[in-house]
């Protein structure tokens, strides 16, 4: 009789291998799995260069998540062109996504090798196969580029590139007349946004996957300030002459004195812009007779109104001349209250309102605005006050507030309010 002891296992006639789970090798992992992973370690550098240099198949893989967005500037500008241009068809310049130029790309005074960078200056050299690697490029960014000192041959490469969306600075690096008669016209992107400097915008609404748009051109997001007063003329016969509707997603107005030398009420029927932004200036009193002309505004649906300057000391003496100022209610609220009368004619499609610290977080009072919500936006869904972080900013204090503030009677008439503490210059925020 055999002891169970001494019994063979019914497994020892079966080789090891056959009893281990199967490995899953890097062949044999599905492609859109090894793409989710990498996507997720798209903010981990160190990760990604560690991955890259493991085998091959990750060194492409990662190459999309390592480099999907340069900025090219004087300090890089030479070193990138060795590693592409002069190694045709690599597998680095495919990989970018968004492609930033910056200034003084082409300068002498950080090059390693003149002979190199005489070669870059030359009016005969060719760019146009090193651009046509970019053949996976989204978004091009001009805004840091100064056109007219770019060489000839450079533009004309620039020009070949095929963009989804193109992001340009007018009459500080490029002037209006070379964009609409050169650039567009040879890039043809499918959406344009004429924005401000990019330090003052550091960032800017997500173009959208698919344009939608009548023209030939969707404008994205375009910024109207004191600047452009030098090209309006040029901009108004623009899209006067286009040939088809020319559609404008987001308007930003960065509201200053003499509003007026905007021709806003030329402008705005042309552009019949989807959410506007008015950005208040420090200054009240150079709103204190402009009328906006909101009778342009047909198709808008979100309003945003923000702030920068709302110190209730010093906004005092610059507006008690203008307004009869309450001293415990921020001059930024008269104004905006002010605006708000003017726009509840658009009430039938005006949907959606943010207001960006209007007043300071340490004194929430919002006058008589939320009376104007009350019997003047009758078809208003949503309501978003943001304030800047300070004291008693946390979400549970804001929470209370909106629950017990002077806002809830919207609430109560099923109007979606949110209220949070952000940045100084916040995004507009859709519900």
């Amino acid at each position: 009789m055999i002891e169970w002891a001494s019994r063979p296992s019914p497994f020892s006639l079966i080789p090891v291998s056959m009893l281990m789970p199967p490995s899953v090798t890097l062949d044999k992992l599905p492609q859109e799995i090894l793409e989710e992973i990498l996507a997720e370690l798209e903010y981990d550098k160190v990760t990604l260069n560690n991955l890259g240099l493991t085998c091959h198949a990750l060194c492409t893989g990662t190459r999309s998540h390592r480099f999907p967005a340069i900025t090219l500037h004087d300090q890089n500008f030479v070193a990138f062109m060795k590693l592409t241009y002069l190694t045709p068809w690599n597998t680095i310049v495919p990989s970018i996504r968004r492609l930033r130029l910056g200034n003084r790309m082409f300068s002498l005074s950080h090059c390693q090798s003149r002979d190199w960078c005489d070669s870059l200056l030359s009016p005969n050299l060719d760019f146009t196969g090193w651009a046509a690697q970019f053949g996976y490029l989204s978004t091009l960014d001009l805004r840091d580029a100064a056109w007219s000192r770019l060489p000839s041959c450079f533009t004309i490469a620039i020009c070949s590139l095929r963009v989804d969306h193109l992001v340009v600075l007018i009459k500080n690096t490029l002037e209006f007349e070379t964009l609409t008669n050169t650039i567009l016209p040879t890039m043809r992107p499918k959406t344009l946004t004429m924005s401000g400097p990019s330090w003052a915008n550091t960032s800017l609404p997500l173009p959208p996957s698919n344009p939608v748009g009548t023209g030939p051109c969707c404008i994205h997001y375009m910024q109207l300030d004191r600047n452009t007063k030098e090209f309006q003329r040029h901009l108004i016969d623009w899209l006067r002459n286009a040939n088809t509707p020319t559609s404008i997603t987001y308007l930003y107005i960065e509201m200053f004195k003499g509003m007026e030398e905007l021709a806003l009420a030329e402008l705005l029927p042309l552009m019949s812009p989807i959410h506007l932004r008015l950005k208040l200036p420090s200054d009240k009193t150079v709103l204190t007779d402009f009328e906006f002309p909101v009778a342009g505004l047909s198709d808008l649906q979100t309003l945003q109104i923000s702030s920068i300057y709302n110190d209730l000391t010093l906004a005092h003496a610059h507006v008690q001349q203008f307004f009869e100022v309450d001293e415990h209610v921020s001059p930024d609220i008269l104004v905006v209250s002010r605006l708000l009368k003017q726009f509840s004619v658009l009430q039938n499609h005006l949907r959606h309102i943010q207001l960006d610290s209007i007043c300071p977080h340490t004194n929430l009072i919002f006058g008589d605005i939320p009376e104007i919500f009350s019997t003047s936006y009758p078809l208003l869904n949503s309501l978003s006050l943001t304030v800047k972080r300070g004291r008693r900013t946390d979400r549970d204090s804001l929470a209370a507030w909106l629950t017990n503030g002077p806002f809830a009677m919207l609430q109560s008439r099923g109007v979606k309010l949110k209220i949070k503490a952000a940045a100084p210059d916040p995004m507009l925020s859709l519900p």
